[in-house]
């Protein structure tokens, strides 16, 4: 009796230790932690997990490589960082490295959260077991959501404009003017096309590209003449004559000379009149002689009255009484 009891106890033991070991076996299978290679842990800090839980998966540029093993707060509450375990497959721990980063990332829109590792370069040094890793901080995505609306509601807002401008083209017969305006253009780049204007030389002509050139040689000869009125002082003269000028202009205005007498005294006014009587008389002499009127002009005008003249003179330089004469009429006057 006692032995049946003792091999019901045996056989009962091995069946349980048989479940257990079947039940390890499937978990191990379905877990991304190798059990057999064995794991390591790496931290990494976020100032907002974004909904990550407890045993998310973590993945390597893809590949499933563990699991989170715990998320805690530190001890010092002026930390404001939330500290994560990554419990990671040994067998990968030479590809990440002291430049892989880790985020937290969303399967799908609205999936779960898992943490992403990136292939760290060969020439970095490889993380240790208690490492930390650098940690990239997760968009905020109630932040896009925001944005998003605003945008969404600017769209609505330009639209509605939109509809406002239509609106307002057709009441007002813009519509008929554009197109009008757009036929015009249209006629106007057909007699380009087919005229024998300026443009349709330029344009289509052979000829066309000699005037391009003749233009550009034109445009940098006038750049060449105003840079030699800059530099060669033009323009610095033209401001010193300017000034010079209006000093003039100053010392008349505010001078007591004849210009300022003729311009702003009303009893110089007489002034005037006398050069202009003078001028007028000087005239009238000048009309005269020119016609051949008194004696300066028959002197003038008449060859009889010079020879007469130049006949006596000489009769005067060969008569010695008649010298004796002018010499004593002179001496007399003296």
């Amino acid at each position: 009796m006692e032995d049946s009891k003792i091999k019901e106890l045996r056989v009962g033991f091995f069946i349980f230790l048989a479940i257990v070991i079947f039940m390890a076996v499937i978990f191990a299978l379905s877990s991304e932690v190798n059990y057999f290679t064995g794991n390591y842990i790496l931290k990494a800090t976020f100032a907002n997990t974004q909904g990550l839980a407890d045993n998310a998966q973590i993945r390597l540029s893809g590949v499933k490589v563990g699991r989170v093993s715990n998320i805690i707060f530190p001890d010092d509450i002026n930390k404001k960082y939330v500290e994560i375990h990554l419990k990671i497959n040994k067998n990968v721990q030479n590809r990440i490295r002291e430049d892989s980063t880790a985020s937290i990332q969303t399967i799908g829109l609205l999936g779960d959260k898992y943490i992403e590792i990136t292939i760290g370069s060969h020439d970095k040094p490889v993380l240790k077991d208690r490492a930390n890793i650098t940690a990239v901080e997760p968009a905020d995505f109630s932040r896009l959501i925001e944005r998003g609306e605003r945008v969404f509601e600017n769209l609505a807002r330009l639209s509605n404009t939109l509809d406002e401008i239509l609106v307002d083209l057709k009441k007002g017969g813009s519509v008929k003017n554009i197109a009008s305006t757009l036929n015009n253009i249209n006629d106007i780049v057909a007699q380009i096309k087919k005229g024998e204007g300026l443009l349709h030389a330029i344009l289509y002509d052979p000829e066309g590209k000699k005037i391009v050139a003749e233009l550009k040689d034109t445009s940098k000869n006038l750049n060449t003449v105003i840079k030699e009125f800059k530099e060669g002082g033009v323009i610095t003269n033209l401001k010193e004559v300017s000034a010079a000028l209006d000093d003039i202009v100053k010392e008349v205005k505010s001078g007591k000379g004849l210009a300022h007498s003729l311009i702003y005294e009303q009893k110089d006014a007489k002034i005037l009149e006398e050069l202009s009587s003078a001028s007028k008389g000087l005239k009238t002499i000048i009309e005269k002689i020119d016609k051949g009127e008194g004696t300066l002009g028959l002197l003038i005008n008449d060859p009889a009255v010079y020879d007469d003249l130049q006949t006596i003179l000489g009769g005067a330089k060969r008569s010695e009484r008649l010298q004796g004469v002018i010499r004593y009429t002179i001496e007399q006057n003296k």
